[in-house]
């Protein structure tokens, strides 16, 4: 509520209306669309509180008790989607402050073979014949909407109006994903990458993309899922990447042809009061080894010793294992150093390997000094360190550190991310597409109904402009959060190029170009998620970020983000206009339709429908807008 709350309260000419008190001469208590007016007694309340300059916060609980009341979906404490809470708002002041009392029965016509400009200016009369109010002046605009029968000449063209403008995002096919990778050369280290693969993808893509950076095999690779020491999952290259989460540990070891890659996990001998525990430590590795027979026990602690190589950090064991990796001796005698102290530290003798299950926990053999062994697939096996030479190479010592690459360094310099423009948007959005069969349209021609191609256009653009970014998803297999980073800019914002009003190249530039003075964010995902708030005083021209109860003056350059949810845009004749000092006439938000908009500011008589409210003219002091109230507080909580 505070994020969509804030980003309204900093729309200027709705916030002066308010304050000014002007609503209430165009109270419209008898409508029964409305609430009677309370909804907007309320906001205005609320909006005087807010910009009185008394407080640094508050908790707007009257108001939302009203909202709840009005509409129960948004009772409790549950989180709501800000652009539907900001939807109903404005719907809901609208009809309160509708200045038509009794609303007129118009039939709608076709198109036919009129001018476009005719059929526009005519819908959007009759638009104001019904619904006439300070939001209708300030948000909204005009679709045209074209439908073209795929069996028949016949083209349906109609225009309608908007208040927000939704835009669709293509579908989020790629994710970032964080894993570590670890080599099979003990002299190579672990080193943590963040690559992009295919969302939709398996793991195999994840091993492409690996293969990309590490210049390895891809199908010499196995990925792991690792928690708490242990392993929790081996992912088969045909697993999908949806069944990987973010969060999970990623540890992909390189494997080797003609070998089976043996999980193995390090513990350590501890005691505690009368009780013997065994303590899992480090890293779980995965070692190859041969399954098809027997190999020595020399040969097989030369493996694990290959695979810890790269933990250890004593000099001298370093220095005694690597002679042993090298040698090609099956004696274990030759490996075997005897200490003065008589304690035996040889090579074999820091740790005796045994047979466990997958979490390391229970023990099922330990394999006999000098006997060769054999491997099984399904094998787990355990270095189990003994006290004395856990103390002596291990404790503080183990390197548990992996390099980071510049992809997943933190403190690296960031790309600028690419994402989309505001206008890749709004290309998707004019994009012809065909109507599926759940929403086929009725052709008068054919007397059936058909999977007509649709077109959405612009005729014309309110003087502020509310554009929602539609993050979520919803197929009817599955839902989903697009987190795609939309680039849009802050000031100058010309969607001139999507309006296909004829008279749009005689309007001037202020009159086409919009700058951004609110963006309600939203973090998360669909399960939940939190919502804030960046917006621009006019009275100072500085950016601020709300944070429930929280303000902070924030810059420009932190405004955009691939958090963006909704953006609100001022048109620059309009933000021209309220900085005068004491401007001398009401805002002509509507002009003739050659112009941006189709109406002047005080509603013209209709011969159909009642107005509603005092028809004199107001003094000076009751304008519709009053720049000298006091400076705007903080933030309003929820």
């Amino acid at each position: 509520m505070n994020s969509a709350l804030q980003c309204l309260s900093n729309v200027p000419p709705l916030t002066n209306y308010f304050n000014s008190g002007k609503y209430k001469k165009e109270l419209n208590r008898n409508n029964p669309l409305g609430m009677g007016g309370r909804l907007a007694e309320e906001y205005a309340q609320l909006i005087q509180t807010m910009w009185s300059g008394q407080h640094s916060s508050m908790a707007p609980r009257d108001f939302k008790m009203s909202v709840s009341q009005f509409a129960p979906r948004f009772s409790g404490y549950q989180q709501h989607d800000s652009q539907e809470l900001l939807s109903f708002l404005v719907d809901g002041l609208h009809e309160d402050l509708n200045r038509i009392s009794k609303k007129p029965y118009i039939e709608m016509k076709e198109a036919g073979d009129r001018p476009m400009t005719q059929v526009a200016e005519e819908s959007w009369q009759n638009h104001r014949k019904r619904n006439d109010s300070i939001v209708v002046d300030t948000l909204h605009g005009l679709f045209r909407s074209t439908v073209d029968c795929p069996e028949c000449p016949r083209i349906s063209v109609t225009f309608d109006p908007f208040c927000f403008l939704s835009l669709p995002l293509p579908a989020k096919r790629e994710r970032a994903v964080e894993c570590c990778f670890v080599p099979l050369d003990m002299d190579e280290s672990i080193m943590k990458y963040k690559v992009t693969v295919n969302k939709n993808g398996s793991l195999y893509d994840l091993h492409m993309a690996l293969s990309q950076v590490t210049k390895k095999t891809p199908d010499e690779m196995v990925t792991t899922n690792i928690y708490n020491n242990k392993f929790q999952n081996f992912y088969k290259i045909t697993d999908l990447m949806k069944q990987v989460y973010d969060k999970e540990q990623l540890y992909v070891f390189e494997t080797a042809t003609k070998f089976t890659m043996i999980p193995m996990y390090m513990r350590r001998a501890s005691s505690t009061s009368s009780s013997y525990n065994q303590q899992i430590f480090g890293l779980p590795l995965v070692i190859p080894l041969k399954t098809d027979g027997v190999i020595s026990y020399v040969e097989f602690y030369r493996t694990v010793y290959r695979a810890i190589y790269r933990h250890l950090t004593n000099s001298d064991l370093k220095e005694k294992v690597n002679n042993f990796v090298q040698s090609d001796s099956d004696q274990i005698e030759e490996f075997v150093n005897k200490q003065e102290d008589g304690d035996d530290d040889g090579l074999f003798n820091l740790f005796k390997m045994k047979s466990v299950n997958a979490y390391g926990t229970q023990e099922y053999q330990t394999f006999e000094e000098g006997c060769n062994i054999e491997i099984k697939e399904t094998m787990y096996l355990c270095a189990d360190w003994n006290t004395n030479a856990y103390k002596k190479y291990v404790l503080d010592q183990w390197n548990t550190k992996e390099k980071l690459h510049e992809s997943a360094d933190p403190l690296a310099p960031k790309k600028t991310p690419i994402g989309l423009q505001l206008q890749d948007c709004m290309k998707l959005f004019t994009t012809k597409e065909q109507l599926d069969k759940d929403d086929a349209w009725y052709c008068s021609n054919c007397t059936k109904h058909q999977q007509a191609t649709k077109k959405f256009d612009l005729w014309m653009l309110p003087p502020v402009l509310v554009i929602h970014l539609k993050r979520f998803s919803y197929t009817r297999y599955y839902r989903d959060k697009l987190d795609t980073f939309v680039n849009f800019p802050l000031k100058n914002l010309d969607l001139s190029d999507f309006v296909v009003n004829p008279h749009k190249d005689a309007w001037p530039r202020n009159k086409r170009f919009y700058n951004l003075i609110a963006v309600s964010n939203h973090y998360g995902g669909l399960g939940g998620g939190h919502y804030t708030a960046y917006a621009k005083n006019y009275h100072d021209g500085k950016w601020h970020y709300f944070d429930d109860s929280s303000v902070s003056p924030s810059s420009e350059d932190r405004v955009v983000t691939k958090a963006a949810y909704m953006l609100i845009y001022q048109r620059q004749d309009l933000e021209e206009w309220l900085n005068k000092k004491s401007p001398s006439d009401n805002f002509p938000y509507l002009e003739p339709l050659f112009s941006p908009r189709a109406t002047a500011f005080n509603p013209p008589r209709y011969n159909l429908g009642e107005q509603n409210g005092d028809d004199d003219d107001d003094d000076d002091e009751d304008d519709v807008f009053n720049n000298n109230h006091d400076e705007a507080m903080d933030t309003a909580s929820t």
